[in-house]
């Protein structure tokens, strides 16, 4: 359980969008253009994908560096990777409004799960494009081919695909975001709101359930 005020001592800094979550768009676009590439009869847009692919692993980290230097905090030269104008923009379009517009536009329920197996080693796009193609219930023929590819269960690999299934998370990939999440709902104008996390014990262990947001008498529960 954590520290119902956990931002006690923390920084500005800490509440900034972190680079992981600001490149996560750009993983994400990368990843359906190559999906659908693989399955369509059109050809792949591979330099896309790699130049995609390029700049979300040289931006990704655990710091605020992007988000500082996309409000002008931080220059060029304090960049260890400066990207392109193309992919600024769409870093701009990510600190604007979350997303992607191109992204938005790829993504059915069926290409969220798609995004969802690339937790799963060993299917490959190609496997993977057959999810997205294949509805919300994907054929037993194709949920067996995947067991053989990556030696999954049938029902867990479609449980991922349907977003039944938390799978293992990284507590950093968790923590930063929720604790600013509930640094806003706490500061709104109305009044200060108490709140207590039930699930995590602490801000380094992965996450392996879904946990819980006690705020009040009320719970919000989380999700994939």
């Amino acid at each position: 359980m954590m520290d119902q005020n956990p931002k006690k001592g923390l920084t500005g800094d800490y509440f900034l969008p972190r680079d992981f979550e600001i490149v996560q768009p750009i993983y994400d676009l990368a990843s359906l253009l190559e999906i659908n590439g693989s399955q369509k009869e059109s050809s792949l847009p591979k330099y896309r994908v790699f130049s995609l692919e390029r700049a979300a692993h040289s931006l990704d980290g655990y710091s605020a560096v992007i988000t500082k230097w996309l409000k002008g905090d931080l220059n060029d030269k304090d960049l260890d990777y400066i990207p392109s104008a193309r992919i600024r923009e769409l870093l701009t379009s990510i600190k604007d409004t979350g997303t992607i517009q191109e992204l938005q536009e790829l993504l059915t329920p069926e290409a969220e799960g798609s995004l969802r197996l690339r937790s799963i080693r060993g299917l490959g796009a190609s496997l993977v494009a057959e999810f997205l193609y294949s509805g919300s219930n994907p054929s037993h023929e194709l949920l067996t081919a995947s067991t053989k590819r990556c030696g999954m269960p049938q029902d867990e690999i479609l449980a991922v695909f349907q977003g039944r299934s938390c799978r293992l998370w990284q507590a950093p990939h968790i923590v930063p975001p929720l604790v600013r999440f509930l640094k806003c709902i706490e500061e709104r104008p109305s009044k200060r709101l108490k709140w207590q996390i039930i699930g995590i014990a602490d801000g380094i262990s992965p996450v392996r359930d879904r946990f819980k947001v006690h705020m009040l008498s009320e719970n919000i529960e989380t999700g994939q």
